[in-house]
């Protein structure tokens, strides 16, 4: 008996998962052969790569879940431009997210039970208290919700649009994925079609997901910053001046003054030259989450003394997205008036080709603990004379993140202009278009009849 393989969408048979001829057809050598091709086109089929960006589940509830059914379809569409958070999560105004979704009806008319539409965030810890918990893994968290049909109605043949609007707070954070933790956002469309009483089949769910992708640009500062690193026991000064905010796909400069380079002896009449040998930079990302313990784990971790209260366990990883070393490409000016001035360059390591993406995450930082850095090490090797080499090392805080482009943050977007429209109302003169002749007062009027009750003559008594 022939059952659905719900795990790689194909129907395998109970009592033999591959065909096979009869004894009558075939010989046993050809049997084997046929068994062999089955083999191989059902390992092909099965080891198929699944992408799980838009992901499209098939029918009725229970199941799998499709997009489109015989009667229906759903599909959907993202109006708004890309999502970008601009300045930081204490500070950023947000972004806005609008779009549509649509139901094509093939059939006369098909009633749809409800229609729902949400937005998620999906926290991976890949390195829980339990790896194989759950709870402790994953977690999910509900940013919008709509109901765009809460009962059932019915939509005749064509397409029906759905408009939804949402806000998205700039607390949250930017989609990333690390080997500490992931944090993706999916939208989600749901529609529930029912069939008709006769047919007695349970309702067809259609799904479509998508991953939306989050983004943070912090504004570059007008001023760089300057720095001094002294080194007492060599009599030297290091002055750097660089920009505290990059982006991760250009190039960025950093401008070295080294002061001290020349050491005068005045008894022995001579001076000393300190020569640069070799500089190099590393640029380190540092990553730190707090992954939580759920429920059923949480008395086990604290008497084993691995919890950290409510909050979690305390997990960290430090990796090197750029490094290069110089060997030249510099000239120290050794005359006593000036200093020598060096300028290196440093950025992130590219990715090696068009299909893989550079590893890197921009800096985050959120209250339940997870944090997201940068650091900038440099280290200059010199010396002088025939003595040994030695080492400067000094290191610089550096905020990566996103370039924004040419977007603005909705709450900086002006009013459009028109040519035809002033910048303010118009201004109107009030003129009386009407001329009115004088009248006597109402109150005049009021006395004259007042004096004319009097004269008339009362009925006596």
């Amino acid at each position: 008996m022939a059952h659905y393989d719900a795990r790689y969408g194909t129907h395998a048979s109970s009592s033999n998962n591959f065909v096979s001829g009869s004894p009558n057809q075939l010989d046993s050598e050809e049997q084997g052969t046929v068994k062999s091709h089955n083999l191989i086109d059902n390992l092909k089929k099965h080891c198929k790569p699944s992408y799980h960006f838009n992901r499209s589940s098939s029918s009725p509830i229970g199941e799998l879940q499709s997009t489109s059914c015989s009667v229906a379809a759903i599909d959907y569409n993202i109006e708004t431009p890309p999502i970008v958070f601009h300045g930081t999560h204490r500070d950023s105004a947000g972004a806005l997210i609008s779009g549509q979704l649509f139901l094509d009806i093939s059939d006369d008319f098909v009633e749809i039970d409800s229609l729902k539409a949400t937005i998620q965030a999906h926290t991976v810890y890949k390195r829980p208290y339990q790896s194989h918990c759950r709870e402790c893994q994953h977690h999910d968290v509900e940013i919008q919700a709509w109901v765009l049909l809460g009962h059932t109605t019915r939509l005749n043949r064509g397409r029906h649009m759905f408009p939804f609007s949402g806000f998205l707070d700039g607390k949250l954070t930017a989609s990333m994925d690390t080997p500490v933790i992931s944090i993706s956002y999916e939208f989600m469309a749901m529609a529930q079609v029912s069939h008709s009483t006769a047919l007695a089949r349970p309702p067809t769910q259609l799904k479509i997901e998508r991953n939306l992708l989050v983004r943070r640009s912090i504004p570059e500062p007008i001023f760089p910053r300057q720095t001094v690193r002294r080194f007492p026991s060599l009599n030297i000064a290091v002055y750097a001046k660089y920009n505290s905010v990059i982006n991760p796909t250009g190039s960025n400069s950093l401008t070295l003054t080294i002061d001290g380079v020349v050491a005068h002896e005045e008894k022995a009449e001579m001076m000393d030259l300190w020569k640069l040998k070799k500089v190099a930079w590393r640029l380190d990302e540092t990553i730190k989450t707090i992954a939580p313990i759920c429920d059923k784990h949480m008395a086990a971790a604290n008497k084993v003394g691995c919890g950290n209260g409510l909050q979690g366990i305390t997990r960290s990883e430090v990796r090197v997205i750029g490094e290069k070393q110089l060997y030249k490409g510099w000239k120290l000016d050794y005359s006593s008036a000036c200093c020598s001035v060096i300028d290196v360059e440093y950025f992130v390591r590219p990715a090696h080709s068009h299909l893989y993406k550079s590893r890197y995450t921009c800096d985050a930082k959120t209250d339940d603990g997870m944090q997201v850095s940068h650091s900038l090490f440099l280290e200059l090797t010199v010396s002088r004379g025939y003595s040994a080499c030695l080492m400067l090392r000094m290191h610089f805080g550096i905020i990566l993140t996103e370039c924004s482009g040419t977007s603005i943050s909705w709450d900086n977007e002006p009013l459009p202009l028109y040519e035809d429209v002033p910048p303010r109302p118009p201004s109107y003169i009030c003129e009386w278009s009407v001329e009115y002749q004088d009248h006597e007062p109402l109150s005049a009027g009021h006395d004259i009849e007042q004096a004319n009750s009097t004269d008339l003559p009362t009925n006596p008594q």
